[in-house]
């Protein structure tokens, strides 16, 4: 019976996501039902930000226009974060030449040590931030990990996702981003 209840935890964290230590209260219809919960975005745009990253430059949202982008946040104890990492590091590896990025937003209250060594380990190529909360708030609020945006080179917010960001069931949508943005 044990070994059943841990498998369902396992199971309901990684649809979910892993919940965020705040005592914020989620959007339940959005929250994660699903596997993964992917939600389109109504007419919103990516908010304006100025953020270091980790190797010391400056990220705004003005440098992410004309790309299409996957802001995800996210943290090294996060199991769906863990495994969603190489996906989106081979994705951004593949696609980076055409106008597409990913920005890793670490949400990890233990410092950036940690996030370092993680970054290093999975051999990250995205630009990554390390923040506890003011840029998530921007963006509506993060209430579990893994939370992605997909964001049209336009900057449009187009999905929102909550759990693994699901490369394979938007790949052709963003193949269709990135043509589109090519001729341009």
């Amino acid at each position: 019976m044990r070994t059943l209840s841990y498998i369902t935890l396992l199971a309901f964290v990684l649809i979910t996501g892993c919940g965020r230590s705040e005592n914020a209260v989620p959007d339940l219809e959005t929250a994660g039902a699903q596997d993964p919960a992917v939600r389109p975005v109504e007419e919103k745009f990516i908010p304006e930000f100025s953020k270091e990253t980790l190797d010391g430059k400056v990220l705004t949202d003005q440098s992410l226009k004309g790309k299409l982008t996957v802001i995800n946040f996210w943290a090294t104890w996060c199991g769906p974060c863990v495994i969603e990492t190489p996906a989106l590091v081979a994705l951004r590896n593949e696609w980076h030449d055409r106008g597409f990025e990913v920005v890793g937003v670490s949400m990890d209250e233990d410092g950036l040590d940690v996030v370092n060594e993680f970054a290093e380990r999975f051999k990250i190529t995205y630009p990554l931030i390390h923040d506890l909360g003011p840029l998530a708030d921007l963006f509506g609020g993060v209430y579990a990990l893994p939370t992605s945006y997909l964001v049209a080179p336009s900057g449009k917010i187009i999905h929102r996702i909550i759990g693994v960001f699901p490369v394979e069931e938007l790949r052709e949508e963003m193949e269709t981003y990135l043509s589109e943005s090519s001729k341009s």
